[in-house]
């Protein structure tokens, strides 16, 4: 069976147009540390930002982990429950993201790094706003 060649170029463009799409992502959006309040549950994956920078804003949490959603469930006993997360991961520009765009920002994890109970304290003023 002889090879087209035509859909292998084609083929291959392809992967290598969306691989530089997604290192140029990772160049320009270069993945941050953030830390905030996640809230899970039906349609809703809210994360508030500490930062005083974004005070006020929601972002749609997008890429927690299996064991970010199994830590998740054992520290809360209800859907919404606010917990404290601490992640690297990529912001994009204001928009309208998430379910019915009903969030200002998408969040997208990279790496998990603290999830735990949500602290009085977690998001006092002693976190300064981003430079």
């Amino acid at each position: 069976m002889p090879i087209n060649t035509k859909l292998v170029v084609i083929s291959s463009l392809g992967m290598l147009g969306a691989a530089a799409v997604a290192v140029t992502a990772m160049l320009i959006y270069r993945p941050q540390v953030y830390e905030g309040h996640l809230s899970i549950g039906f349609e809703t994956s809210a994360f508030t930002p500490c930062d005083a920078s974004y005070r006020g804003e929601r972002w749609w949490a997008s890429g927690l982990p299996p064991e970010g959603h199994a830590r998740y469930r054992e520290l809360t006993t209800k859907m919404y429950e606010p917990v404290f997360l601490k992640v690297r991961a990529i912001r994009t520009r204001k928009g309208s993201y998430g379910h019915m765009g009903g969030y200002q920002r998408e969040l997208t994890i990279v790496e998990l790094l603290e999830l735990r109970v949500a602290q009085p304290a977690d998001c006092g003023p002693e976190k300064p706003a981003a430079p």
